[in-house]
């Protein structure tokens, strides 16, 4: 099989639903965007273009997003309703078509809409219909009388599970997750604040601005909340009429946005004298039980480690989809030691969920993880330089022989791309994406990095950051006290501020 590689993509801002892009339809936006994409990076000759889409009109809207961009006719374009994981999908599908040999180029992702999203309507003809008028003997859907309160003949969400036709069964299934595996609100509220903080950060800091074009008019991601507190979180009520943990905060919202990438096969890089740093390497696809779905994204992840090959400590970096921020709890809690991997850039409980954008936005994200990853690495032994606290909490690991980074979605249909090796290491990514509609005490405007280090860590590093057996000052952020020991006897995930730290040879890291 051929190999397949990223050449890049773009995405644009993410929009609150009906707000910047409330006039805006899903073609339009994806258009703008396809159109950035393709005069940023020239491409001669485009297979094909496969991009996912959930809540759009119907029909091929992929097709007439490419003639709204203004693309060739001749361009073959088709559309993916994986719900979540759309454009995910629509990512390992333009893969397994380079792979095959069918295509060198093509251009995958999604877009969304939920501003200008249709309301449908059951036909009269549907026994839904039916059991609404009393004046019908019988019901051909057998559905009883008990029933009819729950149905609705319009509605704005496909249905997802047999049986009524209800929009809130999703909110449902994730307070019976939350029930089931005794999730605490604080623990989630800890995730949420931390996802914002996070999201802050990286814009305030211009890390995605690389991979972010402005259209219509939006110059920012509007859903991050950097003055988010415990105190506000408080004050959220249930968004189920029963329900006792679910709420606007740690649950994702709808919003619009689009997101594409350029794939193409070893043979173009070649023939257009082309480099990428990222590969293609893996993909793995799982079900779930529709009631429980936030729970799936343990099943996903374990599935497709093992088909990689890998294990999470090969994974530098964890990027979830937050649908739900009881999610974010469940990796936490099978992976403990990893929280100080898990979503650096911010996740979708900040910037929000374009349903059939998001896979592609967590892939972009990934790639810029790995190559913020690379340009410390870069950095020379004996410079001093501030680090932003993400860029801090990944030099502790540069002495790896094999180091990674990746993203996780939600729940389903992962994959694997790898940066390009060279002569010390290869960079593994992970991506899952749910196909459900679907830390940490920090406020979001702490300015003060946040160091983690991990316990048992051995070795030096390329850069100046306190070994083992360097006695440093940290200052507790859940405390307040300050204390003084060796680095390397920091405990696990805990969390503290550098209060006095120097490296052996006597520069001041942190003050």
């Amino acid at each position: 099989m051929d190999k397949v590689f990223i050449l890049g993509g773009l995405r644009s801002y993410i929009g609150v639903r009906n707000s910047a892009y409330r006039h805006v339809p899903a073609e339009h936006l994806g258009a703008a965007v396809l159109k950035e994409l393709t005069n940023r990076y020239q491409p001669s000759k485009i297979d094909m273009i496969i991009c996912g889409n959930c809540v759009g009109g119907g029909g091929n809207i992929t097709r007439l997003m490419a003639l709204e961009a203004g693309l060739s006719e001749s361009i073959p374009s088709f559309t993916v309703d994986l719900q979540c994981a759309s454009s995910l999908e629509a990512v390992i599908t333009a893969a397994a078509r380079i792979q095959s040999g069918l295509a060198d180029l093509v251009i995958a992702g999604g877009f969304e809409s939920s501003s200008t999203q249709p309301m449908r309507c059951y036909n009269p003809n549907h026994p839904y219909a039916a059991a609404h008028d009393d004046t019908l003997s019988g019901n051909p859907a057998g559905i009883c009388n008990a029933h009819r309160t729950d149905l609705s003949l319009t509605y704005s969400t496909a249905k997802f599970i047999p049986g009524p036709h209800r929009e809130d069964v999703m909110l449902q299934g994730a307070e019976k997750t939350i029930c089931h595996y005794h999730i605490t609100p604080e623990e989630m509220d800890a995730w949420v604040l931390e996802s914002h903080r996070r999201a802050y950060r990286t814009a305030r800091e211009g890390l995605l601005d690389g991979i972010i074009v402005p259209v219509y008019g939006l110059a920012h991601d509007e859903g991050i909340r950097p003055r988010l507190n415990q105190r506000l979180l408080d004050r959220l009520p249930c968004v189920l009429k029963d329900g006792r943990y679910l709420n606007a905060a740690n649950a994702c919202t709808m919003n619009d946005g689009a997101a594409f990438l350029l794939l193409c096969s070893e043979q173009y890089l070649k023939k257009h004298k082309l480099s990428s740093c990222f590969r293609f390497s893996n993909a793995c696809t799982v079900g779930a039980d529709p009631l429980m779905s936030p729970a799936s994204v343990l099943p996903a992840v374990r599935g497709l480690l093992e088909r990689s090959g890998l294990s999470m400590d090969d994974i530098g970096a964890i990027e979830c989809n937050e649908a739900f921020a009881a999610i974010d709890v469940l990796i936490n809690r099978a992976y403990p030691d990893k929280a100080s991997r898990y979503n650096p850039l911010g996740g979708a409980l900040a910037y929000g969920h374009p349903y059939g954008a998001s896979g592609a936005i967590i892939l972009l994200h990934l790639m810029r993880s790995m190559e913020l990853s690379k340009t410390v690495q870069k950095e020379p032994q004996g410079a001093v330089k501030k680090l932003p606290g993400h860029l801090l909490r990944g030099c502790r690991r540069r002495n790896r022989k094999r180091h990674s980074f990746g993203t996780v979605i939600s729940i389903i249909s992962p994959n694997v791309i790898r940066q390009k090796e060279s002569s010390h290491e290869t960079f593994y990514g992970l991506s899952l994406s749910d196909s459900v509609n679907s830390s940490p005490q920090d406020s979001p405007g702490r300015k003060r990095p946040v160091l983690y280090i991990r316990h048992a860590y051995q070795g030096s590093l390329p850069y100046p950051f306190p070994d083992p057996g360097t006695v440093c000052a940290f200052r507790s952020m859940d405390q307040g006290s300050v204390c003084a020991r060796p680095a390397g006897t920091v405990s696990g995930v805990k969390r503290y501020i550098p209060y006095s730290c120097h490296c052996a040879c006597g520069h001041e890291i942190c003050s």
